[in-house]
């Protein structure tokens, strides 16, 4: 009690709460994340602190935030953690929402994923991916950390409920299906556009919005995952039971198999939403990226990838890592025989890529929604 001298509060939030406190025996201000005095919370805050003590033993740190100690006080677990700066929610929020350029985007990125590649490779998801979890340790540089592993599972621990922040919610955790680290993956793609965006891609108010938005844009998931997902009857309903339906979702690919089909069921959301359409997308990417067709095609392609619908295809971090996006330096460029660029695949027109599934589903629009992004737990609400 007499070696950490609370200067100010962080930020609260589900778990507990965050001080910034001053270490009298090392001499240097760390920040404290006090856990609550709950035995669920407890034993993620155990897991938490597993999980950093390893990274410290791989001596990663270079990606994630450096846990200095950890402590009983008062029946309250206590991790001492070193002070990072703002996060990256924060730092879009300072700029207005304009987003990065993508040379900044992809630097940022890059160290996100390297450090989504070790937690992978030691067969650990983070679950929890999204700009309030990234801290900016160097402004000038835009090095940045991951924090926040109260969520996250190794495949030994793995249970099937609600987890990520719901604008990174990939779909087979909204609909009920069983699923693995890839869910990082898609959580990674949707932080990608908004870094560069400004703004969420899928901004659901709830989890029948949020499937809406990702419908809408992307098409609708493989039958198998409208088939056996537990909360598929939450966001779809039965219109048949005799028509087939293949899904070719993902079609633009070349000599693509069909993998699932099923002579059973059609679905249709139960909800029409308000939705961002190809070319809301497209044009954003190509305004922002002020005449850069080449790194636009590749960050179009990048977020395909990423935010593929079916979690059995989506590409690894390892395979991500080696992405054209990722990989592509304009400073190395010399010649115009290197660009090799390949026209976009994203069609301008949503019903182009209804097409694909046979035109059986319809989607309407309502009224817009306002941002219902939950505050961060290192911002403290503001004072009326």
């Amino acid at each position: 009690s007499k070696r950490f001298v609370v200067l100010s509060l962080l930020g609260t939030g589900t778990f507990g709460q965050v001080v910034k406190c001053r270490d009298s025996v090392r001499n240097e201000d760390v920040a404290i994340k006090i856990i609550k005095n709950d035995r669920a919370y407890y034993k993620h805050g155990i897991s938490e602190v597993r999980l950093l003590s390893k990274l410290l033993e791989r001596n990663v740190m270079e990606f994630f935030v450096e846990m200095k100690d950890a402590f009983i006080y008062k029946n309250h677990l206590c991790i001492v953690e070193e002070i990072l700066g703002i996060n990256l929610y924060q730092l879009l929020k300072y700029s207005n929402f304009k987003g990065f350029n993508h040379q900044n985007t992809k630097k940022m990125l890059v160290q996100i994923l390297e450090g989504i590649s070790i937690l992978h490779s030691m067969g650990v998801t983070h679950c929890d991916l999204k700009p309030e979890n990234i801290l900016v340790l160097d402004m000038l540089d835009l090095r940045v950390k991951i924090i926040d592993f109260g969520s996250a599972f190794s495949e030994q621990q793995t249970t099937y409920f609600y987890v990520q922040s719901r604008y990174y919610r990939a779909p087979e955790v909204i609909l009920g299906i069983p699923y693995n680290s890839s869910i990082d993956i898609w959580s990674f793609g949707c932080l990608a556009y908004e870094l560069f965006t400004g703004h969420p891609l899928f901004s659901g108010k709830d989890n029948v919005d949020q499937i809406g938005k990702i419908v809408a844009l992307l098409g609708y998931p493989p039958v198998f995952m409208l088939e056996h997902g537990k909360h598929v009857d939450k966001y779809f309903k039965n219109i048949s039971n005799s028509t087939e339906i293949c899904n070719k979702v993902n079609e633009r690919k070349e000599n693509e198999q069909i993998l699932f089909k099923t002579t059973k069921k059609e679905f249709t959301l139960i909800k029409n939403v308000t939705h961002l359409t190809f070319s809301d997308v497209k044009n954003e990417i190509f305004l922002k990226s002020e005449g850069d067709e080449i790194n636009t095609n590749f960050f179009i392609r990048f977020l395909l990838q990423c935010l593929t619908l079916n979690p059995l295809e989506r590409p690894t971090a390892f395979e991500i890592r080696k992405d054209q996006y990722i990989q592509y330096d304009p400073s190395f460029e010399t010649d115009e025989s290197d660009r090799c660029v390949q026209p976009s695949p994203l069609p301008f027109d949503i019903d182009m890529r209804r097409n694909s599934i046979n035109d059986v589903f319809t989607l309407l629009n309502t009224k817009k929604n306002k941002d219902t992004r939950k505050r961060s737990v290192y911002e403290l609400p503001k004072k009326h």
